[in-house]
């Protein structure tokens, strides 16, 4: 069993730079120590003398914001690994394939070698530069609204709430966050392949990646149900652990999402055609190209039930 005072040293030191961990740790525990001895001495049961010596050091976001140097950083040391992770992760997926299809693109259009490594080069850094913007603002706005939390009152603060170390239940705030990044990139993803897509017929019009039919009516079912999955994440952020009304509401965003775009996927309503037949145009095949529906299906029913699953399990644990 984990005691109130390893949980609380642990929710502590996860906030402060990795340096500063283990010798804050120490003296930390030591101090608790201190005071839950005073207070059982005294007289006081050692469960209440412990509660009572947390109580009166405070809520550990308070006290990590004493112990923790203030630079005048964007990102703080409690989200960096996150947004870096979600970064990197990004920009692995995103980047390559922009450059690839900009080449495919040109290339399909005869264009000189010149012209599809500078088109390339130019549409990838642009990419790049917005999906670190995008994602630096999102963690930033979390850093800025979490130094609310630094001035809890003692009062407000049980140390019932405390998270447990070994991380069954909880979620953190990059974990929340991250979420959040990728909703609000993947909403943004809608609106530019609409308006921006990197494709485009031989008279230079161009031609949107998803069918602009669903703007009718099914794309705002689409982003209702992205909205949904985000007010979700802030939910996550805000509790900072699972519960059932949380999974289930989680699992029924994830089987939202599933539903509609498998059925708009299995009935052919969901890529283009136009696109398939710009590409089969340029290519001069004499053919246009099919998607297999069934392969966008798996890939979204693999990550629904996953997240799923683990939402749901981890609330049972809870």
């Amino acid at each position: 069993m984990t005691t109130l005072t390893e949980r609380y040293v642990g929710d502590v030191v996860r906030r402060l730079p990795e340096k500063q961990r283990g010798d804050i740790a120490a003296e930390l525990t030591v101090a608790i120590s201190d005071m839950i001895d005073a207070r059982t001495d005294a007289g006081q049961p050692l469960p209440d003398a412990e509660r009572a010596a947390l109580i009166e050091l405070g809520e550990p976001r308070a006290l990590a914001g004493k112990y923790r140097d203030r630079p005048q950083y964007l990102i703080g040391p409690e989200l960096f690994p996150d947004y870096l992770r979600l970064v990197q992760l990004l920009a692995s997926i995103v980047l390559p394939v922009i450059a690839v299809v900009i080449v495919a693109v040109k290339l399909l259009e005869n264009a000189p070698i010149s012209s599809v490594l500078g088109s390339a080069i130019g549409v990838t850094f642009e990419t790049a530069v917005q999906l670190v913007f995008w994602v630096t603002l999102v963690f930033a706005i979390i850093e800025r609204s979490g130094r609310q939390e630094d001035v809890i009152e003692h009062e407000d603060w049980d140390p019932n709430s405390l998270p447990d170390p070994a991380g069954a239940t909880t979620i953190s705030r990059g974990e929340a966050v991250s979420g959040i990044a990728f909703l609000l990139i993947a909403i943004g993803f809608l609106f530019w392949q609409h308006l921006r897509s990197p494709f485009s017929t031989l008279d230079d019009a161009r031609v949107p990646i998803l069918d602009p039919e669903l703007w009718n009516g099914w794309m705002q079912v689409i982003i209702a149900v992205l909205v949904l999955s985000l007010v979700i994440e802030v939910a996550k952020l805000v509790r900072g652990r699972w519960d059932y009304p949380l999974a289930i509401a989680n699992t029924a965003a994830n089987v939202a999402f599933l539903a509609i775009v498998g059925w708009l996927a299995s009935s052919d309503d969901l890529i283009n055609p136009d696109l398939l037949a710009t590409i089969a145009d340029r290519a001069q095949w004499d053919s246009v190209p099919t998607i297999n529906p069934w392969l966008i299906i798996l890939v979204i029913a693999v990550i629904a039930i996953w997240d799923s699953a683990e939402g749901l399990r981890k609330a049972r644990a809870a």
